[in-house]
């Protein structure tokens, strides 16, 4: 007999097999949830994951999206209510059998399908990286149904997890320079116009800044969840140029401001790697504002082996760990009004969210924003 877990579980799948017209299920191998914030999810999706909680278990590989506090260090005072709340949440989904994770880069520190797998990621970005550089195949699933998947290990056999509807056949030009800005900014633009899988041919590889930048930018804008980088091939039928120009429409639409009071970075969360490289091209510098970097905990942890925290707390870096400073009251703790960032997803929402933001690329910010 099923207990109240899986029985919401089915529900909810049997609800997506109706959109999707499919009853057809398949086993996955791992789930990844979002929808993990306080902020987002309040007191009655609390009181939901408790009565889910009460036998419901995990039975796949389960990663979690980031929170909405820094529940290890309360750098900027959150309200101690909301972090306590937040506690609770974190440990209903490390009770069900969650990889203590809070991340929206999975593919960063933790255990990876086999290429090929088939998956039940909810995070936007992650989605879109698991299918185009990881070669996974995945939905781009709610929390819920996500959740569901990872109480039952399957999901709905539907849309990208089946080959045909994965080929490529668009593919589009870029020759200009690459940056992680720019390249958000190219995918957010060809995002707008696209309804299906496509290809971007670029002259030169893409860093690991570039595409998280990408995945970031067109899983915010469009729901297309898989594009390539550099395909040929038969089946890529029609191709189009973008010229860097052709880009000014989306900066404009997402710079809403000309300065901020805080730089946000980790949009998608960075990695210790990427965090070190920041620290490095500051060559000594200081910034002349409070940069909060967002992170997973195990990146945090893996910086401060090299980086002693008062000093970067001196130059003023802070770390929020395993949280999104986009859906927290963190800017409002900090009262700011307008943010500094190098990330088109984060700019996107922040402009929905009443925030203005002054949006440029890593390499101007260190230039124009520390001393």
């Amino acid at each position: 007999m099923s207990n109240f877990a899986e029985n919401v579980a089915n529900k909810i799948l049997n609800a997506l097999s109706k959109f999707y017209e499919n009853d057809k299920r398949i086993k996955i191998v791992s789930a990844h949830i979002s929808g993990i914030s306080y902020e987002n999810i309040g007191d009655s999706g609390l009181s939901f994951l408790n009565d889910i909680a009460k036998d419901g278990k995990f039975t796949v590989y389960t990663t979690v999206n980031p929170m909405g506090a820094d529940i290890y260090n309360n750098a900027f005072d959150l309200s101690e209510t909301f972090i306590a709340k937040q506690k609770e949440i974190a440990e209903i989904y490390l009770r069900m059998g969650a990889v203590d994770s809070f991340t929206c880069t999975p593919y960063d520190y933790f255990s990876l399908p086999k290429r090929g797998s088939h998956v039940s990621w909810a995070e936007s970005s992650a989605v879109v990286y698991g299918n185009s550089f990881l070669k996974l195949f995945t939905n781009k699933e709610s929390a819920l149904s996500a959740l569901a998947s990872s109480i039952l290990g399957e999901t709905i056999y539907s849309d990208l997890h089946i080959k045909e509807n994965r080929k490529i056949t668009l593919a589009f030009k870029y020759k200009d320079e690459i940056n992680e800005l720019i390249l958000g900014l190219l995918i957010y633009h060809i995002g707008k116009e696209v309804e299906k899988p496509f290809a971007i041919k670029l002259h030169e590889k893409l860093s690991s800044l570039e595409k998280k930048a990408s995945v970031a930018a067109l899983g915010t804008i469009s729901n297309v969840s898989l594009f390539s980088i550099n395909i040929d091939g038969k089946e890529v039928k029609e191709t189009s140029k973008i010229f860097k120009d052709e880009l000014k429409k989306e900066y404009e639409e997402l710079n809403t401001s000309e300065k901020g009071e805080a730089i946000i970075l980790g949009c998608p969360h960075l990695n210790h790697t990427e965090i070190l490289s920041l620290l490095k091209r500051m060559d000594g510098r200081h910034f002349k504002k409070d940069c909060i970097i967002a992170c997973c905990r195990e990146a945090y942890r893996n910086v401060i082996k090299f980086c002693d925290q008062s000093l970067l707390n001196k130059k003023r870096v802070f770390f929020f760990q395993n949280a999104c400073p986009i859906f927290s009251p963190l800017l409002k703790a900090m009262d700011v009004k307008n943010i500094i960032t190098n990330s088109v997803k984060a700019a996107h929402y922040y402009k929905y969210r009443g925030i203005g933001v002054n949006l440029k690329k890593l390499e101007d910010i260190i230039e124009t924003e520390s001393e």
